[in-house]
């Protein structure tokens, strides 16, 4: 029997050869996009955007554990009557009672945050998400939607970014006794804790937020909570040692970051907290809420943030939340007595590395990293990249 031949002609095995080599590379941008791991790598000298890599605080860390920070929140928006915090990300926040949402003050503002005026959003258009880190696999039962917003009564005066502050009420308590998530927060009223040094050692907080890592390149949230460790920052008219005055309100605005950029909250980070430890009260306190940025790269998050301070709103605070809850209420809300506390032993020796190293001249930096040691604080070389201009956070 005359065996038989398949014939293809020239056209359909080019054609064919052409689908297998799509496929192939298509199934291999896929495996690099989903296996990619985010890393501590400083964005301090040469800030590159990873396209494949989750956006997060630019600089920062993933938080793997729900434990380590329980009391912050994402907000999200609810639009065409869809409930999801992946899809509708906003802002972050944070706990600071059963019912209490501490945020920035532009974050429930419509419009673009140029006038003072601009409106509330309704509350009907907004929620939020407790007791995660990963908002990829969000649940229902730790949605908590919005009562009433609080913006504050001079937000936006003088300017669009003073009293950045406002809370939000929420319809039901968020379980914080009985379990390990969510927390609340205390909020500080200690100002030495607001300092650059703290007996004579150079002061550092973390920065806490589900937003972006760039304003360029591949736009996306991580999903994820990320941290970042940066140093308190003094007052000064050339800020960031640039040629650049900012005309900071010291009463009501707090600095954080490295003088040379590299580690800093990003859109997506507004409203979230900046955490301290105080030693004389054995606990982590929230110093400031996100409010806006400097940009130090033409598009990205590679400056400094400035944080509503908020031991100048306590009082204004504390007035709000005790006058809604009214005399009869079984919780008395205390600005100093959230649930968390912490040890003072949450940042391993890998999270300080940077700071140690590019702060006190300690250690050598991590690997693959772009930053350098050495006394940043006291360095009065001022930096060649010429921000393009002050940003708010979105």
């Amino acid at each position: 029997m005359d065996s038989k031949k398949i014939c293809i002609d020239k056209k359909t095995l080019f054609l064919i050869l052409f689908l297998v080599i799509s496929v192939s590379a298509y199934l291999y941008s896929i495996n690099i996009i989903f296996v990619t791991k985010t890393t501590y790598k400083s964005k301090a000298e040469e800030p590159k955007i990873e396209t494949k890599k989750p956006n997060q605080i630019f600089g920062g860390t993933v938080v793997a554990d729900p434990k380590k920070w329980p009391f912050v929140i994402a907000l999200f928006l609810i639009e065409d009557n869809t409930v999801s915090p992946y899809t509708n990300f906003h802002c972050t926040g944070s706990l600071i009672a059963p019912t209490w949402v501490l945020t920035a003050g532009h974050c429930m503002t419509k419009g673009n945050y140029k006038e003072y005026d601009d409106p509330l959003l309704e509350t009907k258009n907004i929620a939020i998400y407790a007791g995660g880190v990963d908002l990829d696999h969000w649940e229902s039962k730790n949605i908590f939607y919005v009562k009433n917003i609080i913006r504050h009564e001079e937000y936006g005066i003088p300017t669009y970014v003073d009293n950045d502050i406002a809370l939000i009420e929420l319809f039901k308590p968020v379980p914080i006794l009985d379990a390990d998530i969510p927390k609340t927060v205390s909020l500080n009223d200690n100002k030495y804790i607001e300092g650059t040094k703290i007996k004579d050692q150079y002061n550092k907080g973390v920065v806490l937020g589900f937003g972006y890592e760039s304003l360029s390149g591949f736009k996306s949230i991580s999903h994820h909570l990320n941290q970042g460790i940066v140093p308190l920052l003094p007052y000064s008219a050339k800020f960031n040692r640039l040629e650049i005055n900012l005309s900071l309100t010291e009463k009501t605005e707090l600095p954080v970051g490295y003088p040379l950029g590299g580690v800093n909250a990003c859109y997506g980070d507004s409203g979230g907290p900046f955490i301290v430890w105080d030693d004389s009260k054995s606990k982590w306190v929230q110093v400031g809420v996100a409010s806006w940025l400097i940009d130090l790269n033409n598009g990205d998050c590679n400056g400094d943030s400035i944080y509503t301070k908020v031991s100048a709103y306590i009082d204004w605070i504390e007035k709000i939340i005790k006058g809604k809850n009214g005399k009869n209420e079984d919780y008395i809300y205390q600005p100093n007595n959230g649930t968390f506390t912490g040890s003072g032993k949450e940042l391993t020796e890998d999270d300080l590395r940077e700071f140690e190293c590019r702060i006190n001249n300690k250690g050598i930096p991590l690997n693959g990293a772009t930053y350098k040691c050495g006394n940043e604080l006291e360095e009065k070389k001022i930096p060649t990249v010429i921000p393009p201009g002050v940003m708010q956070a979105e």
